[in-house]
């Protein structure tokens, strides 16, 4: 419990000083989840992000993923992830940005506590309804869960979510 209350808590703070920004954005997603553990491996997946934008096309954004509670040999298990990637965007029109996101991701099998880093991507799509508010494709790939006592597979993840930009200039 305490370790949730943590993760909040840096997640809040990480919200907050992004909200000062000038070109900061925030967002929820929600979607499905891919876990290849193997039997019922897809579940509801939901995501909180933050960012900054530092251009048009250049940001930096982080986040929070859950990821569901998928069906390992040892039993269910939440699997979660948070990231932090460098991401680029290419304007098709005043109303449509293709982006692609690289960076690392932290993931974490509650089972049995384990933890471990890997290459995080992604790739999509926002439709701007406005200079404030866009909706979001998106699919992501969080790399490795696992360790060699539960064993070991990649998570992915589509979400469609609402991004808000707090101040927008561009």
């Amino acid at each position: 419990m305490l370790k949730a209350k943590t993760g909040i808590a840096v997640a809040a703070l990480l919200v907050s000083s992004l909200a000062c920004a000038q070109q900061s954005f925030v967002g929820v997603s929600a979607g499905q989840s891919d876990t290849n553990v193997g039997g019922d491996s897809r579940k509801t997946a939901a995501k909180l992000f933050a960012g900054y934008d530092f251009t048009r096309n250049w940001a930096i954004e982080g986040g929070y993923a859950d990821l569901g509670k998928p069906q390992w040999p040892q039993g269910e298990s939440r699997e979660t992830a948070w990231y932090l990637a460098g991401k680029g965007t290419m304007p098709i029109n005043n109303q449509f940005d293709l982006f692609a996101k690289l960076g690392a991701s932290w993931n974490k099998v509650a089972l049995n506590d384990t933890r471990k880093s890997d290459l995080y991507a992604g790739v999509g799509g926002e439709y701007l309804f406005s200079k404030q508010v866009g909706l979001r494709l998106e699919y992501e790939d969080f790399g490795k869960f696992g360790d060699d006592n539960v064993g070991r597979h990649r998570a992915s993840a589509w979400t469609l979510g609402l991004d808000f930009k707090l101040s927008p200039k561009f």
